[in-house]
């Protein structure tokens, strides 16, 4: 059963009463408004809710239609809806001698001169009744790519979920270690420092300006190594959890997907899958890339060289 939609000029009145009693006969549901609205209804919300849920449009098309601009406007709308969303489909139905309008002469027309209503209407029948089976043929194939859909979908989504968060608790723990050894390097830095200055208060011997010397630079020299150290583990850290929270939120963003597909299941278009879908890896980036070898602080290295050398020459002189 098709929902048809009839545009026609009021002088056409009796033959689409007829047209429509026939077309009911063959078990159609066939709204025109000469006798679809009621009284104190608003009969443009009426017109517009019919033709948006209707499955064809006639357009009854006779010399004095030709006037008609409701006729026009509907019969534009009806084939923008077609071209949209496949539906309505629209059959011009030529009556008398009328041309056809231009809008509709893209457009496989019905000549009804000669035949009986009872003939039109099982033309009409047979153009409905294929343009039902080719309806139910798209929505078997959409009902069983959505079946395919649903049924990989969750051993992909469970999938895509353990692995997410398998990495983002490795990421999360290779964070704290990092973190972990930037303090130590900090402590240990601090703790030496602290080590050699006790040790040359201890000292009863006085020590000679070259042995401070090479006390203060060798102390400089490990305190530095062990900050960049402390900073390169920290920008390691840091690195490592932007990566753990990124792998947090995907996790996220595929579990709205999947209350998606389980809230709309099989009314769920393909596009509207995508959608809910399309932000799990928005952020392809990674913290890595922006890394830096100047983050290790190479100047340090640089100043252990040069003071190893002005170390070796005050020795040698």
């Amino acid at each position: 059963m098709a929902k048809v939609y009839v545009s026609y000029h009021n002088s056409d009145h009796d033959y689409v009463r007829q047209l429509a009693d026939e077309l009911m006969s063959h078990g159609h549901e066939v709204f025109f408004s000469g006798e679809a609205i009621r009284p104190g209804q608003d009969w443009e919300a009426v017109l517009s809710d019919a033709l948006r849920n209707a499955d064809a449009l006639l357009a009854i098309v006779s010399p004095t239609a030709m006037d008609s601009k409701w006729l026009f406007t509907e019969t534009g709308t009806a084939m923008a809806y077609f071209r949209e969303r496949g539906r309505p489909l629209v059959i011009p139905v030529i009556l008398e001698n009328a041309d056809i309008p231009s809008p509709l002469q893209s457009v496989q027309a019905l000549f009804v001169r000669g035949k009986d209503i009872p003939d039109v209407a099982r033309e009409i029948d047979a153009a409905l009744d294929a343009m039902l089976g080719r309806i139910k043929a798209k929505e078997d194939e959409r009902r069983e790519v959505q079946k395919k859909v649903e049924a990989t979908a969750a051993t992909y989504i469970k999938a895509s979920l353990e692995s997410l968060a398998e990495r983002e608790t490795g990421y999360r723990r290779t964070a704290y270690f990092w973190y972990g050894l930037a303090m130590f390097s900090l402590v240990g830095g601090l703790a030496f420092g602290i080590w050699r200055a006790v040790s040359l208060n201890s000292s009863n011997a006085t020590p000679s300006w070259e042995s401070l010397a090479q006390l203060a630079l060798i102390t400089i020299l490990v305190v530095g190594v062990l900050g960049a150290l402390s900073r390169f583990a920290f920008l390691l850290g840091k690195a490592f959890m932007v990566e753990s929270l990124r792998n947090a939120d995907r996790s996220h963003a595929i579990s709205f997907g999947e209350f998606y597909l389980n809230a709309f299941g099989d009314k769920a278009e393909w596009s509207e899958v995508k959608e809910a879908f399309q932000h799990w890896n928005i952020d392809k980036g990674s913290t890595f890339i922006d890394q830096d070898a100047k983050d290790v602080d190479p100047q340090i290295l640089q100043t252990a060289l040069d003071i190893a050398k002005a170390i070796s020459g005050a020795k040698g002189g």
